[in-house]
């Protein structure tokens, strides 16, 4: 059933992603990319450091890989919209950023682009990458946020 409710697909210059929730609230969707303990059950332990305010830090730590995924808040409307940037261990990756957008109804749904991507043989290998990362997570957000 999760898994039915998690798509991944390549969209144009991004890849977008779309979770949907049934018996969530918007609020308690975000939260899965805003609250520390809420992002470490489904994002492979992944360590939140954020603040939420355009320009802060949002920085997640995967302890068990050994690298940490360093990104600055672009844009943030609490229970509907995070925009931060994405770099791995600090390394320079222009115009990479992941949006997250909450859409209400019956039931919530998640809708998340990661990008953008060109071309070249770094760019296909990171969208690749971040593609996998997204199908391997999440049907693990959710499990996590379907269960209460």
């Amino acid at each position: 059933m999760v898994a039915d409710s998690v798509s991944v697909k390549d969209a144009g210059p991004l890849v977008r992603s779309v979770v949907v929730l049934p018996g969530c609230s918007m609020a308690r969707a975000m939260s899965a990319f805003t609250n520390a303990p809420l992002l470490a059950r489904w994002w492979g332990g992944g360590e939140l450091s954020t603040e939420l305010t355009v320009g802060g830090p949002y920085l997640v730590r995967f302890p068990a890989l050994g690298r940490t995924m360093t990104g600055r808040v672009l844009g943030y409307e609490p229970d509907r919209q995070l925009e931060f940037s994405w770099s791995w261990d600090g390394q320079e990756e222009t115009g990479r950023t992941v949006t997250v957008n909450v859409c209400g109804g019956q039931p919530v749904s998640l809708t998340i682009e990661h990008g953008s991507y060109g071309d070249t043989e770094a760019d296909l290998t990171a969208r690749a990458e971040h593609r996998a990362g997204w199908q391997y997570f999440l049907p693990q957000l959710a499990a996590t946020l379907t269960r209460g």
